[in-house]
């Protein structure tokens, strides 16, 4: 069986997750959000004294005309929260100010997986 990992987006190193996504890589990951992902120059961080670095992949961009304006049901799940345009893929969702980039933290996470 291929080897697959939980990758968790992030607004900063250390915030909450956003979502998540069983992928083999970063590019598979992000490409199933419907983002695009730029690598860190030094890859996969695997070694840090800082436990927040660690798996910490680097950044998945959504382009603003991947957003839509929100219609009833997006603004019932959105509630109070800021935003004027959202995305969503599946049960996946981000909100945004109207013609921005939006940037996540890309980490990665080994699992294991039964047969």
């Amino acid at each position: 069986m291929e080897q697959k990992y939980l990758f968790t987006l992030h607004q900063d190193l250390r915030a909450r997750f956003h979502g998540a996504v069983l992928a083999r890589n970063p590019y598979e990951a992000a490409s199933l959000l419907g983002g695009e992902f730029t690598e860190r120059p030094s890859g996969i961080c695997t070694s840090s004294s800082n436990p927040d670095e660690l798996g910490l992949c680097e950044v998945i961009r959504f382009r603003p005309d991947l957003f839509h304006e929100m219609n009833a049901d997006d603004e019932a799940l959105a509630g109070s929260l800021a935003g004027d345009v959202c995305y969503t893929r599946k049960s996946f969702g981000l909100l945004a100010k109207r013609g921005e980039t939006i940037e996540r933290l890309l980490r990665r996470h080994p699992i294991i997986l039964c047969e």
